[in-house]
């Protein structure tokens, strides 16, 4: 380490959405102030990706494959966490209706028992012993003093709970960011312990301590730092941006954001139009979702095909690298550029269920969430059991503040479409509300909090090691 460096940071570039909030040089710049050595660490598949930043170190490493009887209980021990705090039935999985009834019962006791927190603790307590010891080939304790990491190693930041062990055992700090809105209320039970936890605002903490056992001591608040500065990167006009997508500045615009299910995208592009049949003149902004299983699913090549064959259809895709990397692993850089300018610019955001909604609140615009699925089809027995989204707990906040307008047939999402465009003031007070307590204090100085918290947890951590 060199004399005027008080440490050496890397910054984990391995969970959903990494990139974009943690591979910026204004974070860089903020360590380096105070004397930092910072560095990333990249995902294998994602290396050549990655546009480096000046002076900064970039190590990969690869996660060994877990087999054997210890990897059974890896998974197994994943798996049961996952399923904390809400059983998760048809978020993690999807089961055939006609099932022995031994597996049956077996999946039932897992989704009790993954809704207690007593058997999270001693899950966690014997996984530990499982990632003991761990070797991550690619990285050593001697090029690092301390890693940041995105997420606490739940469902989304698995590999961040092996990091974690790793880091443990080999006297390295860890500070864990969380971001994701939806990590503590759907994502499952933390991977490993946690020292030092950055959170969004008062809500986002009072479920870190209520629902997930971290000490109050180890949380911070320092509000959400992809949104932060997020209305400086606006460096369009309305105008610019619509011409460059091929929309019209002046015409009513919906943005629609899609989920990992293609019925719902073809049935936005029905309802949209059926509106301009009626006379409404929408365009609409059909943003799909990154997820690369997704994109290699046969529903959404057609899909994406027809949605650019509409007039007034914009379609911008959220993982724009969809054929590059794993499929089965999170995407760490989500398209940003197009998303932001979208939901500044549209006048209405339909979505099924995500933090779209929450971002939508953040410019104020009018938010519908479209949650009817369909009932039936020809050669169905029986209508789909499908997960219950809308009941989950960071939904059903954005409803009880008044900021989601949710609608359960397309008669009510065209009338909704309508009046939000019609009258987009109705729920500005509830969507302001819903921005204080989900994402904190926005000042233009979360950053600085990061790095404040970042020293604190070096000081009291790894600096006598």
């Amino acid at each position: 380490m060199n004399s005027n460096e008080n440490y050496r940071l890397i910054i984990a570039l391995i969970a959903k959405g990494s990139m974009n909030n943690l591979h910026r040089t204004d974070i860089v710049s903020a360590f380096r102030a105070k004397g930092v050595d910072v560095g990333f660490l990249v995902r294998d598949d994602y290396l050549d990706l990655i546009e480096r930043l000046p002076g900064c170190r970039y190590l990969t490493c690869q996660f060994p494959a877990e087999a054997g009887r210890n990897g059974f209980w890896k998974h197994f021990c994943r798996h049961l966490r996952s399923l904390y705090p809400i059983a998760a039935e048809g978020r993690r999985y999807t089961q055939p209706r006609n099932r022995p009834w031994r597996k049956r019962m077996s999946e039932t006791i897992l989704e009790w028992l993954g809704t207690h927190k007593i058997v999270m603790r001693l899950i966690r307590r014997f996984e530990q012993r499982l990632y003991t010891p761990i070797d991550i080939p690619g990285i050593r304790s001697e090029d690092m003093d301390q890693l940041l990491l995105l997420g606490v190693g739940a469902h989304g930041s698995e590999h961040e709970s092996a990091l974690t062990w790793w880091a443990r055992q080999n006297d390295v700090s860890v500070v864990h960011m969380i971001g994701n809105w939806d990590t503590f209320t759907s994502k499952g039970y933390p991977g490993a312990p946690v020292d030092t936890c950055l959170v969004w605002g008062p809500v986002m903490h009072r479920d870190a301590v209520e629902m997930h056992d971290i000490p109050e001591s180890a949380i911070e608040e320092i509000g959400c730092l992809r949104y932060d500065r997020l209305k400086d990167t606006l460096i369009e006009s309305r105008e610019a941006f619509f011409a460059r997508i091929g929309l019209n500045p002046k015409r009513p615009t919906v943005m629609y954001a899609g989920p990992l299910s293609a019925d719902q995208y073809y049935e936005m592009l029905a309802t949209f139009e059926e509106l301009n049949d009626e006379g409404r003149d929408l365009q609409m902004i059909f943003r799909v979702y990154p997820h690369k299983y997704f994109m290699h699913t046969p529903y959404a090549k057609p899909l994406i095909n027809y949605a650019r064959s509409l007039p007034g259809v914009y379609v911008s895709l959220g993982d724009p690298d969809y054929r590059i990397g794993r499929r089965d692993e999170a995407v760490p850089r989500i398209e940003q550029f197009e998303l932001w300018h979208s939901l500044a610019y549209s006048d209405v955001v339909v979505n099924y269920f995500s933090t779209i909604a929450l971002e939508a609140c953040f410019f104020d615009k009018p938010v519908i969430s479209l949650a009817y699925r369909p009932q039936q089809d020809y050669g169905w027995i029986h209508p789909p059991k499908y997960a219950d989204h809308p009941g989950l707990t960071h939904n059903r906040r954005l409803r009880e503040y008044g900021a989601v307008r949710m609608v359960l047939s397309r008669e009510e999402l065209k009338a909704a479409i309508s009046e939000s465009i019609d009258k987009p003031d109705t729920a500005s007070n509830a969507r302001s509300k819903t921005v204080q307590l989900e994402l904190g204090n926005l000042d233009n100085h979360v950053v600085e909090r990061l790095t404040d918290a970042c020293l604190r947890n070096y000081e009291q951590y790894g600096s006598h090691l």
